[in-house]
């Protein structure tokens, strides 16, 4: 995918939106820089999508897809995650993050930027750990998005740990309330496990069968 494609392309899908912050956690309060045209997650999405992650973020190596200025990254970053790879090839959304990053003080060698086309990029990466995967694609390029193909290749990531037997995936798709995007989408080994609407978006949270 080439073009801007930062987590906020379309400005008004959910109305004026403070600055985002992180929630708790190590860099608990911190403001975060939005880059031009962004469309970060709100803190009462992200305050969904964590309580339903719970304890499970700590430790865990994370994918940030899509990550725009880094509001879910960086919120896992300071709940404890163990590694964050953030995923966006937009020059002035990577400039925004490596800034927001500082700001917060995150240690070099805990996250890494993959300035990359989704969805091939996701095979660079190798894990030892939970995976937990925020795909947050922007809302006007849903055309071109392959969910099966995410999907696939996170999967690929996974079958190609040393502990795949007792390594634990959680999904969490963020789409906008009205995609036409339905269950028949998923490959057969993944499911559904929560849906929640919220706004002008909707949260799918996927694991493995």
């Amino acid at each position: 995918m080439k073009g801007k494609r930062t987590r906020a392309n379309s400005q008004g899908l959910e109305g004026v939106q403070q600055p985002p912050r992180i929630i708790t956690g190590q860099f608990k309060g911190r403001k975060l820089g939005v880059a031009e045209g962004s469309r970060p997650l709100t803190d009462r999405i992200k305050t969904v999508i964590f309580d339903v992650l719970g304890q499970s973020v700590k430790d865990a190596t994370v994918f940030d897809l899509y990550a725009g200025s880094g509001a879910f990254g960086i919120e896992a970053l300071s709940r404890g995650a163990s590694k964050v790879y953030f995923y966006e090839n937009n020059p002035e959304a990577v400039a925004t993050l490596r800034s927001n990053l500082a700001h917060v003080g995150a240690v070099q060698g805990s996250f890494e930027i993959i300035a990359a086309s989704l969805p091939e990029a996701i095979r660079q990466n190798k894990i030892s750990t939970e995976l937990i995967v925020m795909i947050d694609p922007p809302f006007t390029q849903l055309g071109k998005f392959n969910l099966a193909r995410h999907l696939e290749l996170i999967g690929m990531v996974v079958g190609n740990a040393s502990n795949t037997d007792d390594l634990p995936v959680a999904i969490c798709l963020r789409l906008p309330s009205d995609a036409p995007l339905t269950t028949q989408a998923l490959p057969n080994q993944w499911q559904i496990t929560r849906e929640k609407v919220m706004g002008l978006s909707k949260l799918w949270f996927l694991q493995s069968i």
